[in-house]
């Protein structure tokens, strides 16, 4: 067995580098190094960011803390119609507020995650309620924010969340992938049991 940056077998592929930065996988001494050189290159080019709420001053509050990622771009949008008609779009972030009006509260947040199942989500709601958090996330966000607590300290933290649930999310699917893989290439070479 040969090791290369990643521990990889010889001939086998590492772990994609999932950060949108192409720039391959990399070595690091633990998670924490992962996600803090995953933020600094999150950081080194523009986002692009949906924001989903019916509240004017909320949507302008959420760019208003996006100061460490300048250059971002906001496509913003008020209803259910409206954010579902545009996810054809790439984006890097979703914010959506758990509550619009006309729309189920976790409604919209499974149509999203079936039509952008890797994109990082965050919810955002008006209120501190942990079982509202633990609800949010069970259902498929990568991240909560109260809007109470928004501060551009409180969207790095949920930023660094989402994109590191997102980036597990898609390293687990290439996981299945590849032991699905290894699996069918061992098969090939198993002998057929001997009958007695």
């Amino acid at each position: 067995m040969k090791s290369g940056v990643c521990g990889q077998m010889e001939g086998r592929r590492c772990a994609p580098d999932l950060t949108g930065n192409d720039m391959g996988a990399v070595s690091v001494k633990s998670e924490g190094d992962a996600l803090g050189w995953q933020m600094d290159a999150l950081t080194q080019r523009p986002l692009k960011i949906l924001i989903i709420d019916d509240s004017a001053g909320d949507r302008f509050l959420i760019r208003a803390a996006f100061v460490a990622f300048q250059n971002s771009s906001f496509t913003e949008v008020e209803t259910a119609i409206d954010a579902i008609e545009i996810l054809d779009q790439d984006f890097d972030c979703i914010f959506l507020d758990l509550y619009l009006p006309g729309v189920k509260a976790f409604s919209l947040l499974k149509q999203i995650r079936e039509i952008k199942p890797d994109t990082p989500l965050i919810l955002c709601t008006g209120t501190q309620d942990m079982q509202v958090a633990r609800d949010v996330i069970q259902a498929g966000a990568d991240a909560y924010l109260s809007k109470i607590l928004l501060s551009p300290d409180s969207v790095n933290r949920v930023l660094k969340r989402a994109f590191e649930a997102s980036s597990s999310r898609k390293q687990l699917k290439w996981f299945r992938k590849e032991i699905q893989d290894l699996r069918a290439e061992l098969s090939e070479f198993q002998e057929p049991e001997l009958e007695e």
